[in-house]
């Protein structure tokens, strides 16, 4: 039904008839809306999210620094959702609007962890092997053919494994961001 959500912190209660209406005007019908104690939270399966960062980036700037905005990637998950939004409820945010890197890199630099392993990693969060394989890559310079020699494996595997997280996480670990926040998330 719903495999994205955005999540809203404002200082003071933002949600109106009005905001309702812009909503539904950005994402469709098929949205639901929850306040949760000053946390908004939109559920929607709008697939462009582009259009929505941009259209939040207005909202935000227009409600000045008293609103946050978050923009979950397009997998929906209870748990995942229940980790982003205790962060998002309890840091005290740098920026108003975030896509799930931003968010990651901004706790991660504030030595924040916990369950971030899982939501970046997804399906591979209990994968050893591939996690060892992203440790090594990362350790050796993310160069392949350095750390296909250390864990004797052929170079065109390695890339083809590293091709595989980045398809399936959205994390390209060859970019210097995206190798920040999983190093620092699988490193122990």
């Amino acid at each position: 039904m719903y495999n994205q959500y955005i999540l809203i912190k404002a200082k003071s209660n933002i949600l109106s008839p009005e905001l309702n209406d812009f909503f539904i005007g950005l994402l469709g019908n098929n949205i639901k809306i929850e306040d949760n104690n000053g946390l908004l939270t939109i559920y929607h399966s709008y697939e462009n999210t582009d259009d929505i960062y941009d259209t939040l980036a207005g909202l935000t700037q227009e409600y000045d620094q008293n609103v946050y905005a978050y923009i979950s990637r397009k997998d929906f998950n209870e748990d995942n959702y229940n980790i982003i939004s205790n962060y998002f409820i309890e840091t005290d945010l740098k920026t108003n609007l975030y896509k799930e890197h931003e968010l990651l890199m901004e706790l991660v630099l504030e030595g924040k962890r916990e369950g971030l392993d899982h939501i970046a990693l997804g399906s591979f969060y209990q994968t050893p092997s591939m996690i060892e394989t992203l440790k090594a890559f990362l350790e050796n310079d993310m160069n392949t053919s350095k750390t296909a020699n250390a864990i004797y494996m052929h170079r065109n595997t390695l890339i083809n494994k590293l091709d595989r997280f980045v398809s399936q996480t959205g994390y390209d670990i060859k970019k210097f961001s995206d190798a920040f926040i999983i190093y620092h998330l699988i490193k122990k």
